[in-house]
């Protein structure tokens, strides 16, 4: 995914046999702007406003085949007035419609696939982020403080189609997702076990030092239930958890998110008690595998440290 100033050569028609090793760049996507993700060429781009946060009240999610989580329940007596909210990207909110992103948010590009388009739009009110993606696969990264780890996270968005994969979920065949948010940890390779440990040594060696040891994406998907939880099937590194199963929605929905949580389902076996910083979050849609059109639109990220 990634190199900030390096312009990303036309893309043909054809997919190249080196896709397979692309998406994998994509998933293990480097932390930040200066980055020569396994040599992939990237830049950064001008991006016009996302869709907006529709609803400011947040649902819980249900795991499959169960009530809902309590650890991802909005407590009822957490404040809602923003004072314990953390400014830790910046806001598509504050951005003008058809205006570049905002600082911070970069495009991650692949050398052998073709990107989404990504702008700032006017939606019901606000300033969200819209990615456009045809047969394509790329994303918007920002990074975090060193050190950040938030709550809990919190934010909208919607599509108006889903990927027309006819392959199962988990095969790579299948791994085309219209709504998608990363989160990169700042994760110890002594946690990491042996094997996968020294792959990634000499993965940051031979092409990026950031590589990140541990990445959960967040996806919307109708094929399995909500709460579905699965290793990438290009890596174990990075854990797959469908957050939100059902028909499509002209409303979008309203997503929030324990994030220890989350990171416990995902790593915690692995890791122990308590959560890696976040180094780097984000947003993403592909659609390259099966060849589909779908329109995604996300709003401001909201980050608190109130579980």
């Amino acid at each position: 995914m990634t190199v900030a100033g390096t312009p990303a050569p036309a893309v043909p028609p054809a997919r190249p046999a080196c896709a397979g090793r692309s998406r994998l760049r994509f998933l293990l996507a480097g932390l930040g702007a200066g980055i020569a993700s396994w040599g992939v060429g990237g830049r950064a781009q001008p991006v016009g406003p996302a869709p907006s946060d529709l609803s400011t009240r947040p649902t819980g999610t249900s795991p499959a085949g169960g009530a809902a989580r309590q650890p991802n329940a909005k407590p009822p007596s957490a404040p809602d007035d923003g004072a314990a909210r953390q400014s830790l990207t910046s806001a598509f909110s504050n951005a003008t419609p058809g205006g570049p992103l905002p600082a911070g948010w970069l495009e991650q590009r692949l050398r052998s696939i073709d990107a989404n388009r990504y702008r700032l739009v006017a939606e019901q009110g606000q300033t969200m982020l819209k990615i456009e993606s045809n047969r394509s696969a790329s994303s918007v990264l920002h990074r975090l403080p060193p050190g950040a780890r938030p709550a809990r996270l919190a934010w909208r968005w919607r599509t108006d189609n889903w990927p027309s994969a006819s392959a199962a979920f988990g095969e790579k065949a299948g791994d085309d997702f219209s709504l998608r948010l990363y989160l990169m940890f700042d994760y110890p390779l002594d946690r990491v076990p042996t094997g996968q440990a020294l792959a990634l040594r000499m993965a940051r060696a031979l092409h990026d030092p950031t590589l990140p040891a541990a990445t959960l994406c967040y996806v919307a998907d109708p094929r399995v239930p909500a709460g579905t939880l699965m290793a990438s099937p290009y890596t174990s590194r990075v854990q797959v958890m469908v957050i939100r199963s059902a028909p499509l929605s002209e409303a979008g929905w309203q997503e929030d998110r324990d994030l220890e949580a989350d990171f416990q389902r995902a790593f915690g076996s692995e890791y122990g008690p308590g959560m890696a910083p976040v180094a780097a979050v984000a947003l993403a849609a592909d659609t390259d595998q099966s060849g589909s059109r779908v329109n995604s639109w996300f709003s401001d990220l909201r980050w608190s440290n109130v579980r």
